[in-house]
């Protein structure tokens, strides 16, 4: 690390990555609001609404739409119902993640094979089914539990162990209606009154049932239902215009929030907190509750932005690129409702021709009309304008490592992989691999072959990338500005702990050179309307950036980096060393001092696991973030960002014998 006065720790953070595997996303969608005998079987206004927040939550999800299967009142009898159970199941692959929803009537019947402790089956009830099914438990028209269970082992043979099956039953009577006891799960949660759910006891777990559940070779299965076997589910109004089943409502608004990482677990959790106020049932879960949502796969709902029409063919989007909003994103105009996902909703789409910090110029196909208070922007693709790296990876004798190194780096969206005008070159020498800058040849970094080499070539890699963007990074604003300068100095520190400097050239000058024996006096003068806080970023040639100040470490606080109007804070920098080339001083200014005082203690691996609702809120960390683990995956800016940047740019070179 090089070192520079008060500089304690470094900023260079390792990243962290994941490869997912290719899966394929299908899924069944089963409302049924209007039986054939409906003066038997109760209309249920909220089926229907249920199969489209349900389809909502998957096309945000990347599911397909030709892969999410809809059947609904007349077209859900239990044949077809059965017959898209078959499909569904024939055209499975491993790997796949699959979800069946229904949302309709659910009954409990006598339990004709002896198969259940409690002596009844839970079943669903078919748009055909007749009215004397409540009467004679023997009729065919249902779909018991145990016919729901074989067709859920059907499906887990077929993803196998890399697969997801998830089951949702928003129907009265469902509590154990994915299995017979036959299909009881190892793990389940009841809520119950307490907060948050507990661990349900199961009583009828033996050694061939849990085997059968735990099948290593078998995907993992989770099930959802909306109410315990004894109990009905209800029905809710949020908004006193559209009725929703309360697990489906539940689940819709607690994918809106969901995140990366997120287990079933957490996802019931967080369903239960929105609901709860609501319930007079008991929803619960089991099954694979501890693995991840969709195995991972999570797109967090694209943040909705608003803007104003400046043209006919023209918007100005309220974000810019501190919000993840570059050059080349595109983007959907829809209606503002709980139904955005639908097709019909979008309006027009367009694509972002220029970008500043805070707003974007769109360029638009379609009619936007000149009111558009009910109507927001999602982005739909990101794009990174010029922040992308570009690497050329030499021919390698060691094969292995260059493809481990070209597919890791084909996962990181801040990363190009180009023969053509490359900014950095990895290469081999010996053993060692070595990263050059392409247009310099200087080099940054020198690895050794090791089990470490792959990451420890990435770390170093994302820490350019991330100094280059930093660097980048310019915000002009006339509320907060700043003179910054650093001049040539001869210091020394008196007893009372003040500096004395004694100027020995003017260094104002574009071209600063300082040399490895020399010193420096730095002065940030604030030129702008309003007070401010900086923090102070020294930017190296290799991409590591460390953090002169805030650095609460060595007493440089909040009070210690706040500049009021007019006036000025300087200090001497030292310990100029290796590595040697161009290097710059980054300034950044806020109004707020938690804007960046995650600086101030943060240490190497940690940035990841800073508060994560903070950083989504607060553009710079969340920016720090994704240059951190390379994937640009976050939309940011939930609060604006206010500040603006300056900077010193320098060359640091040997000095003279």
């Amino acid at each position: 690390m090089k070192k520079i006065h008060f500089v304690s720790f470094c900023f260079s953070l390792l990243c962290s990555f994941s490869i997912l595997a290719n899966n394929e996303k299908r899924a069944l969608l089963i409302a049924i609001g209007n039986y054939k005998n409906s003066s038997y079987w109760k209309t249920l206004e909220g089926a229907g609404n249920d199969m489209r927040l349900m389809k909502t939550v998957l096309l945000d999800q990347n599911f397909p739409e030709t892969n999410i299967i809809s059947l609904s009142n007349e077209n859900a009898t239990k044949i077809r119902i059965i017959s898209a159970l078959e499909n569904l199941t024939k055209s499975a692959q491993e790997g796949d993640i699959i979800v069946i929803h229904f949302s309709g009537h659910g009954i409990q019947t006598a339990d004709l094979n002896k198969d259940e402790k409690d002596h009844y089956d839970e079943c669903l009830i078919p748009y055909d089914t007749p009215a004397k099914t409540a009467r004679d438990y023997t009729d065919n028209a249902l779909i018991k539990d145990d016919i729901i269970g074989q067709w859920i082992e059907k499906l887990r043979a077929k993803v196998k162990k890399n697969g997801q099956i998830l089951l949702i039953l928003d129907a009265c009577h469902t509590g154990t209606a994915s299995k017979g006891d036959n299909y009881v799960s190892e793990e389940s949660l009841n809520y119950t009154a307490s907060p948050y759910p507990e661990p349900a006891q199961n009583t009828s777990l033996n050694s061939y049932r849990l085997k059968l559940f735990k099948n290593e070779n078998s995907g993992r299965f989770v099930f959802i239902a909306a109410s315990a076997d004894k109990q009905v589910s209800h029905q809710i109004s949020p908004d006193q215009k559209e009725i929703f089943g309360i697990l489906t409502y539940g689940l819709f608004k607690a994918f809106q929030k969901i995140r990366p990482g997120t287990s079933y677990r957490d996802l019931f959790y967080s369903m239960i907190s929105i609901v709860q106020n609501n319930l007079r049932q008991t929803p619960n879960i089991e099954g694979d509750i501890s693995s991840l949502v969709f195995a991972g796969q999570i797109r967090k709902p694209g943040e909705k932005f608003a803007f104003h029409k400046t043209g006919e063919k023209e918007v100005k989007l309220y974000a810019g690129f501190l919000n993840n909003v570059n050059i080349g994103a595109k983007f959907e105009f829809k209606k503002d409702g709980i139904y955005s996902s639908n097709a019909s909703s979008i309006i027009a789409k367009g694509v972002v021709e220029s970008s500043g910090p805070f707003e974007a110029i769109v360029s638009i196909t379609g009619n936007i009309p000149d009111n558009t208070s009910n109507l927001v922007a999602i982005q739909t693709e990101q794009a990174f304008g010029g922040h992308k790296i570009a690497l050329n990876i030499k021919d390698f004798s060691d094969k292995s490592l260059q493809r481990s190194l070209e597919d890791n780096f084909t996962n990181k969206n801040i990363i190009s992989l180009s023969h053509k005008n490359p900014d950095l070159v990895i290469h081999e020498e010996g053993n060692h691999v070595l990263i050059t800058n392409a247009t310099s040849g200087l080099v940054y970094s020198k690895i050794s072959k090791d089990e470490n080499t792959t990451q420890n070539v990435i770390n170093n890699v994302l820490d350019f990338g991330r100094a280059k963007i930093i660097s980048a990074l310019e915000i002009s604003n006339p509320d907060f500005k700043a003179d910054v300068s650093l001049r040539h100095a001869i210091i020394s520190k008196e007893k009372d702990g003040t500096f004395r400097k004694t100027f020995t050239k003017d260094s104002l000058s574009e071209n600063l050179v300082f040399d490895t024996s020399q010193q420096g006096w730095f002065t940030i003068k604030n030129t702008g309307k309003e007070p401010f806080y900086f923090a102070l970023l020294d930017i190296q040639p290799d991409g590591i950036i460390n953090v002169l100040y805030p650095n609460e470490a060595k007493g440089w606080n909040k009070y210690n980096v706040e500049i009021p109007k007019d006036q000025q804070k300087e200090f001497p920098v030292s310990g100029f060393s290796k590595p040697y080339g161009v290097e710059m001083f980054k300034v950044i200014m806020s109004s707020d001092y938690n804007d960046f005082a995650f600086l101030s203690s943060l240490k190497r691996n940690t940035v990841n696991s800073y508060d994560s609702q903070k950083g989504n809120e607060n553009p710079i960390i969340a920016l720090f973030k994704d240059l951190t683990d390379g994937t640009m995956k976050r939309t940011k800016g939930n609060i604006p960002f206010v500040g603006g940047t300056a900077e010193i740019i320098l060359t640091i070179i040997p000095a003279k014998k």
